[in-house]
């Protein structure tokens, strides 16, 4: 049986985004090869010295976990002091984050492929194909090919090698593959989808009725939602104009929600008062990934005024709950929402976007995902390349 290597950077207590992708893909691709997949996750974590610094608690370091019923071994890295300031000051590779993938990267002697998630782990794997000649790929979600190399000479110079090197690069959308060419020309790389997990779906008339009636929603009133963390990136400052614009044209019952926290999250709940009755909005806050089916399931339509994304998993989400999804035309955005669905990031963002989901709020408009964009699909299109890799 063969032997794949899955490596990704996260943290235990924050099991969402990159992390549901990784184990969707690892439980996805076991059921259809014949694979022995083993599962290892980097986490940084601070030093006596960088926890007074940086005013982190310690951090309880467990050697392995189980989520969804997939092993799960710990990488632990202490963060390095050494390596900040030789980065910050010196524009240097970090030294010591290097050598540690070098020494980790031997515990992958026996693989017969190795594939990592983002540039923190792709180092190790690049680690892995030069010390033990295995043959490595990279996926790269949103930031770390979108926004980190733009905004960094040492990240861009490690970027650009990452890709050169790896047997060949995943991107999660048309858009990522075309950002990680126009960084290294040399690149090999491939689009690879995330999908929704199974508990994304469509629910029935009846269970929808009683889960609105749960969350106290008459039949006839219509849920403007936003999922995600309320940052600047999301540019969730303009939530609260984008929700009166809407409220002001649609003539309805109407309700608004976020879901998510973040450091705007003040500023946000400040202007929504100002801005709609106390009535017409609820910030639900952080909820358990468990929960957001229901909301969406509950929601006629999800905003999402980001001013950049890989492929918005939230939208992905959303659709397959049969939730209709306006956003702005970044990144793969209008692969999963379709291009008539988008609007530019301009001064006009928040009128278009509001003009668009009322819209959507007096007509449903058909949106379904592209197959591409599926969990099978996507372990089918990875099983072949690394069919093609080790066959060689």
């Amino acid at each position: 049986m063969k032997r794949i290597a899955v490596i990704f950077e996260g943290r235990i207590d924050q099991r969402m985004g990159v992390f549901n992708a990784v184990i969707n893909r690892v439980k996805h691709l076991q059921a259809i090869a014949p694979y022995r997949v083993d599962v290892y996750m980097i986490q940084v974590y601070d030093g006596w010295l960088m926890r007074q610094l940086r005013r982190t608690p310690k951090t309880v370091r467990p050697a392995t976990f189980i989520d969804q019923g997939i092993h799960i071994k710990m990488l632990w890295y202490k963060r390095s002091w050494a390596d900040s300031l030789r980065h910050r000051l010196l524009k240097r590779q970090p030294r010591n984050f290097l050598r540690w993938c070098s020494a980790m990267a031997w515990k992958l002697r026996g693989y017969d492929l190795v594939t990592a998630h983002d540039r923190l782990a792709g180092h190790m794997a690049a680690m892995a194909g030069t010390q033990l000649s295995i043959p490595h790929f990279i996926t790269w979600h949103g930031g770390s090919i979108n926004t980190d190399p733009f905004h960094d000479t040492v990240v861009m110079q490690s970027t650009r090698r990452l890709l050169a090197g790896a047997r060949c690069n995943f991107g999660v959308s048309n858009a990522l593959c075309h950002v990680a060419r126009q960084i290294e020309p040399s690149c090999v790389i491939a689009p690879l989808y995330n999908g929704a997990s199974s508990e994304f779906h469509p629910y029935t008339a009846v269970q929808r009725h009683a889960l609105r009636q749960r969350y106290g929603l008459n039949a006839d009133t219509r849920v403007v939602i936003f999922v995600g963390r309320l940052d600047e990136d999301k540019k969730a400052f303009l939530l609260p104009d984008i929700f009166h614009h809407i409220q002001a044209t649609y003539d309805g019952s109407l309700t608004f929600w976020t879901v998510g926290d973040g450091p705007l999250a003040d500023t946000v709940a400040r202007s929504l008062a100002e801005r709609l009755d106390p009535g017409l909005y609820t910030m639900w806050g952080k909820q358990d990934p468990s929960v957001i089916p229901h909301l969406l399931n509950c929601a006629d339509v999800l905003v999402l005024p980001s001013r950049m994304e890989g492929l918005p998993l939230v939208a992905i989400e959303a659709i397959a709950c049969g939730c209709n999804v306006v956003a702005t035309r970044v990144g793969g955005t209008p692969e999963v929402v379709g291009e008539e669905n988008t609007v530019a990031v301009d001064d006009d963002l928040v009128p278009n976007m509001a003009r668009r989901a009322v819209t959507m709020l007096q007509h449903h408009v058909e949106q379904s995902l592209p197959p591409a964009i599926d969990w099978r699909a996507t372990a089918q299109a990875e099983n072949e390349h690394y069919l093609q890799a080790m066959a060689r």
